[in-house]
């Protein structure tokens, strides 16, 4: 992260570099977990301790979607220029911010 941050002295991430491909690797497992578990545990499980596997499990899931809602304020984000063909990648982080807590943030915090 700390690379990913850092490059060109601009403290953004480039959303096609190693470090996201990894980061969404890991999304898409965290996604898959809770896609299957929760169900299963709203349906078959009445209690669950906090000694138990399945509520350190959950919590690591929540770790990563609560890292996940942090690194979008620090991507770059692909635009496309009206009235220019292709996309730019917007690095202002004030822009990034607004357009982050305007789209996807609520979705991402509930």
């Amino acid at each position: 992260i700390r690379y990913a941050l850092r490059s060109k002295g601009d403290f953004l991430i480039d959303p096609h570099g190693g470090f996201m491909k990894y980061h969404d690797l890991v999304l898409a497992a965290a996604l898959l977990f809770t896609g299957i578990v929760t169900p299963y545990e709203v349906i078959f499980v009445r209690t669950v301790q906090w000694t138990d596997w399945k509520f350190f499990a959950n919590r690591l899931v929540d770790l990563v979607f609560i890292v996940d809602v942090f690194l979008q304020f620090f991507l770059k984000i692909e635009v496309r220029q009206p009235g220019k063909r292709g996309t730019m990648m917007l690095k202002d982080r004030r822009k990034i911010r607004w357009m982050y807590l305007t789209s996807w943030f609520l979705v991402d915090i509930i």
